[in-house]
């Protein structure tokens, strides 16, 4: 069963494992997959998580993150 996910792209590949970094050891659980099809991305790379997770990141953290491509919801 799709569940509602918050997907993330990225300019760099460097930017989407900086992200995956900072969010993991940060312990906000989620994953690098390759770009959705009706998403653009300069790398290829995407970081998919929960939305119930993504909403629990303080602004600090977020902040914190390289700048996203794009970041949108969708069943995945």
């Amino acid at each position: 069963m799709k569940k509602l996910k918050k997907i993330m792209s990225f300019y760099t590949t460097a930017d989407a494992l900086e992200t995956e970094d900072i969010l993991i050891s940060s312990g906000y659980f989620g994953r690098l997959i390759p770009v959705p099809r009706n998403m653009s991305a300069g790398c290829g790379l995407a970081f998919e998580m929960d939305i119930s997770i993504y909403n629990q990141i303080p602004e600090n953290i977020l902040n914190s993150l390289p700048e996203f491509e794009q970041i949108t919801e969708m069943y995945l």
